[in-house]
């Protein structure tokens, strides 16, 4: 972790920053609110709500917090800056910066962000179309017991997506 200050290195337990003494307690609740944002946009979108109601009620109120805490690396916060540039809402709607952040949150082992980057390669949006790469993703993300991974995973292996047909790992068979 970084100090939100002067972004030194801040070790394990520590509660103040070894280079300017700053308070950690700022960078942990800043950390904790990300994590129940993201947590309640993951719930709308599981919902069939989708993430843009949740992002433009809280954008404008949260967008800097978010901001701050993905570049400290808080994979939460860069999973919904990836889903701001997704909707176009408090940031520029773009592809380019929405496959980083989610990449970056995704390869700090986010599962709603290993999901999104599966369903990214097995449709093509913003990066090479790669079933094979979206399995990867998917199957990471399953590992961690998310639902909508594991439901696209089985959907991968019964249509013989990015892998073989296996009648053995699709539920239902």
């Amino acid at each position: 972790m970084k100090c939100c200050k002067c972004e030194a290195a801040i070790p394990d337990n520590a509660r103040f920053c070894p280079e300017c003494g700053s308070s950690l307690t700022d960078a942990e609740s800043l950390r904790e609110q990300c994590i129940a944002d993201a947590h309640q946009c993951e719930e709308a979108i599981s919902r069939g709500e989708g993430s843009r109601p949740f992002i433009r009620k809280n954008v404008f109120s949260r967008l800097s917090q978010w901001r701050q805490a993905a570049e400290l690396g808080v994979r939460e916060a860069q999973w919904l800056l990836g889903r701001c540039c997704d909707e176009g809402l408090g940031l520029e709607r773009s592809e380019v910066h929405a496959i980083g952040w989610h990449l970056r949150s995704a390869e700090q082992g986010y599962p709603a962000a290993q999901n999104h980057m599966g369903s990214c390669y097995q449709n093509g949006d913003g990066v090479p179309q790669d079933e094979t790469e979206a399995v990867q993703w998917y199957r990471k993300a399953a590992e961690q017991g998310y639902a909508v991974a594991q439901a696209n995973l089985g959907w991968c292996y019964d249509a013989g997506c990015g892998v073989a047909v296996d009648e053995g790992s699709s539920p239902g068979r």
